[in-house]
This record gives structure tokens, C-alpha cells and sequence, in this order.
């Protein structure tokens, strides 16, 4: 019954719902594009700290062009393959 009231609750439930999806829609996009490639969180980590500590090399002893490494996984077999091994055989089973 208190119109004032209200309308701060829904103003504060919509800046907490932007909020959170702000932080988890990123989030979410990152590790649907890690599950294409199949890769970890820290397979990925560990990449790109091998590609600041090749860069770093580059820079002071001007390696040449075939020291660069390679950012792909071992296990990525594809899109569909990564899906199909992360959830499951049935396709049609995989958003249950």
C-alpha cells in the first residue's frame, strides 16, 4: 500500500538484475567460447601467460616468427565435437 515503497524496490531490483547481468553475461559468453574450443580456465591462463613471456623474450632478444605459440588446444575437435563431448550424444537432450 505504499506506492513510494514500492516503486524504490522495483527500481533497486532492476539496477540488481542489470548488475548481475553486466558481470555474468561476459562471463557466460567466456566460457561458452572456452567450451567451443575446449579449453580450461586454466589452459587458457597459462596460454596467455606463455604468449607475455614469448613477447617478452621477443622484445630483448628478437627471436624470430616460429617461436610464437600457438593459442589452440590439443582437444578441439571442432564445435559441434567439443559440445558433444562436454553434453552429451543426444543433441536434443542437451538444454534438459
Amino acid at each position: 500500500t505504499l506506492p513510494g515503497l514500492s516503486n524504490f524496490l522495483l527500481i533497486g531490483a532492476e539496477a540488481l538484475a542489470t548488475l548481475l547481468g553486466a558481470i555474468l553475461g561476459p562471463f557466460f559468453l567466456f566460457h561458452c567460447w572456452l567450451l567451443c574450443k575446449n579449453m580450461t580456465t586454466v589452459e587458457f591462463m597459462e596460454g596467455r601467460r606463455d604468449k607475455a613471456e614469448s613477447a617478452d623474450a621477443d622484445s630483448s632478444a628478437k627471436a624470430d616468427s616460429s617461436a610464437k605459440v600457438d593459442a589452440s588446444s590439443p582437444y578441439d575437435f571442432g564445435v559441434y565435437e567439443n559440445l558433444r563431448s562436454v553434453l552429451g550424444e543426444n543433441p536434443l537432450l542437451w538444454l534438459l
